[in-house]
């Protein structure tokens, strides 16, 4: 049996890179160029409020043989601040399956991090990663309500199916501003930052949500276009939504409010809701990890879809305590990279 001495090497700003990574996203998933360029330039040449997402590639020689993105973030631990890494963009080129590139690649990843994460884990890779000391936050599936049936079951008017094969984005924003009764962020300014500042500690597990890494997520992702709902009081930010459309589905990406804040809570899903049913949605779905926002969206006739978000973590440090519980953890659809691919 051939021996394979793979080197491991990480690019912070990895330009020269970038065919490499173009060319193993088409041979693996067979993604469109134009689209993965877009991401490449986004995602790893642009500053994420946490520094820039980095490349590891596995060599032999001159080849590529894997490859797998890490998208730098601060997750939030009992209120203690910890650097973190969503894994994302994981190929390996079909030369060299099952001779433990990804294993290589993943302990050069956990010896840079205090805790590596990865979501919408598939069924062949999760338990591989147990085995590698990874562990899945519980409780995790995506909750969905269904707003019109009829819409359901009609299907895409061909205006739906002219606009998915023009391939732009839905101008969800655009549609959100038209309409009266909708308070719209235009901008995510510093009292996002002061809004994270007083819920943060509610929250046993949370990823940072500043105004820097929201601003780089929501307003210059070029692959998705968001609409940010916003509830304000006396001018204070009291909590947002980040909602999008998907042909003929709504989507809250994210949410950030106190948990114990009903009246807020209500005021953003009536909004979002109220804009997904003049856009004719036919479903919304979500994601809501923590126990007393999961409760607030059953109350709006939200129910557990049959599809689980898959959310699992390694603490690579021995200081840092996670507890598996996911009622304790706060995580939305729009952390991690994988709604991107819903556009």
């Amino acid at each position: 049996m051939i021996q394979h001495d793979f080197n491991i090497e990480r690019y912070d700003k990895p330009l020269h890179r970038k065919d490499d990574y173009l060319a193993l996203a088409k041979l693996v998933f067979g993604a469109n160029r134009q689209i993965m360029e877009h991401k490449w330039e986004w995602q790893y040449l642009s500053d994420t409020g946490f520094g820039n997402a980095s490349l590891y590639l596995a060599l032999e020689d001159d080849r590529v043989a894997g490859i797998m993105g890490c998208l730098p973030v601060v997750l939030n631990v009992k209120n203690h601040e910890v650097r973190a890494v969503w894994m994302v963009d994981a190929m390996t080129h079909p030369d060299f399956r099952k001779m433990g590139v990804a294993m290589r690649i993943h302990d050069r990843v956990e010896s840079d991090y205090q805790v590596v994460m990865a979501k919408s884990v598939s069924d062949q890779i999760l338990p591989l990663d147990k085995k590698r000391g990874y562990r899945l936050v519980g409780s995790t599936p995506y909750l969905v309500k269904v707003l019109s049936a009829k819409a359901f079951r009609q299907g895409f008017s061909q205006q739906d199916k002219a606009d998915e094969a023009a391939d732009r984005p839905y101008p969800v924003e655009e549609r959100a501003s038209a309409m009266t009764g909708i308070d719209l962020a235009t901008k995510i300014d510093d009292s996002f930052d002061d809004l994270w500042e007083r819920v943060r500690d509610k929250f046993d597990v949370a990823v940072m949500k500043n105004s820097l890494y929201l601003n780089w997520r929501y307003t210059k992702c070029p692959m998705s276009q968001y609409a940010v709902l916003q509830c304000r009081s006396g001018g204070r930010l009291e909590g947002f939504m980040v909602v999008k459309i998907v042909e003929k589905d709504g989507w809250i990406v994210e949410t950030l409010v106190d948990p114990y804040d009903s009246p807020t809570f209500e005021r953003l899903i009536r909004s979002a809701l109220r804009l997904f049913r003049h856009e004719r949605v036919a479903r919304v779905y979500t994601l809501a990890t923590h126990k007393s926002l999961k409760l607030k969206f059953y109350r709006h006739l939200f129910f557990p879809a049959r599809t689980s978000s898959r959310i699992i973590f390694k603490p690579c440090d021995q200081g840092i305590v996670l507890d598996d519980n996911g009622g304790l953890w706060h995580m939305n659809e729009g952390d991690s990279d994988s709604e991107l691919f819903r556009a």
